[in-house]
């Protein structure tokens, strides 16, 4: 896990060196703030799948589907794919609040945007209620819940 880490943080350090970011404080809190938003983003995610494991014998191949999603369509900006597809990234599964809209707001880039760029700023605030939806998914069906008998 922490050759993971130190990867990430890596290629974010020599990333920073190639384009021209102003490290004020909001930025840097902004960043704090997106970085913790896109992990509740991506907890969430892995509540509602294990959720499903409530009423499914196996999530295993779920759970596969979501990382690979995550690794396939997270290496890429939002615009590059259709209207549809744009619309499911950010609104279905809300990967584009996850990298896209906070990098669009630390490059000052929001102009670009096809939605409104108060969605982008409030990127770190969606995996806040993405996990509050998460957990009362959960909740809810946990009282659904029946043992086999064990």
């Amino acid at each position: 896990m922490w050759q993971v880490a130190t990867t990430g943080v890596l290629l974010f350090l020599a990333s920073t060196r190639l384009v021209t970011l102003d490290w004020t404080l909001p930025a840097v809190l902004y960043l704090a703030l997106a970085i913790i938003g896109g992990a509740l983003i991506e907890l969430a995610l892995d509540i509602l799948i294990a959720t499903l494991a409530l009423r499914l014998l196996t999530t295993e191949s779920l759970h596969f589907v979501l990382d690979t999603f995550f690794s396939d369509f997270g290496n890429y900006p939002l615009p590059i794919f259709g209207g549809m597809v744009q619309f499911l990234l950010t609104f279905g599964l809300p990967l584009a609040f996850m990298a896209y809209f906070p990098a669009t707001v630390l490059l000052g880039r929001t102009g670009e945007l096809s939605v409104p760029p108060v969605l982008a700023y409030a990127a770190p605030f969606v995996g806040m209620g993405w996990t509050v939806l998460a957990v009362w998914v959960f909740r809810h069906e946990l009282r659904a819940y029946q043992s086999t008998g064990h």
